[in-house]
C-alpha cells in the first residue's frame, strides 16, 4: 500500500501553496455567501468581513496542521507569512474603503 508523499519541507512551497489556496478559498466563500443570500434572503455571510475572516480561520488551522501534525516547520512558516500579509492587506483595504469620506 502506498502512502501519500508530501513535498520537501520548504518555505517557498508553503508560500506558494498559501498564495494559491487563500484567494481560491476566499473566492469560493464569496460565491457560497452569494448563493446563501439568494436562497435565504439573509446577507450575513456575503458581506465583508465574514468570508475573509473565515478564510483566515482556515489558514490558521492549516498552519497548525502543517507545523504540529506533519512536522513541516518551514512550509508552515511560508504559509504563516502569506497569511499574515493577507490579513494586513485586508485590514488596510477594509479600513480604507469602509472609512473613506
Amino acid at each position: 500500500m502506498s502512502s501519500i508523499r508530501l513535498p520537501a519541507d520548504s518555505f517557498l512551497a508553503g508560500a506558494l501553496s498559501a498564495l494559491i489556496f487563500l484567494p481560491l478559498l476566499n473566492y469560493l466563500l464569496g460565491h457560497l455567501g452569494s448563493w446563501l443570500t439568494e436562497q435565504t434572503g439573509n446577507d450575513r455571510w456575503s458581506i465583508a468581513p465574514h468570508p475573509q475572516l473565515f478564510t483566515l480561520l482556515v489558514a490558521a488551522i492549516v498552519f497548525r496542521l502543517l507545523v504540529i501534525n506533519y512536522k513541516r516547520e518551514h512550509t508552515g512558516r511560508g504559509w504563516l507569512m502569506v497569511t499574515f500579509l493577507t490579513a494586513m492587506a485586508y485590514a488596510f483595504w477594509y479600513y480604507r474603503f469602509r472609512h473613506a469620506g
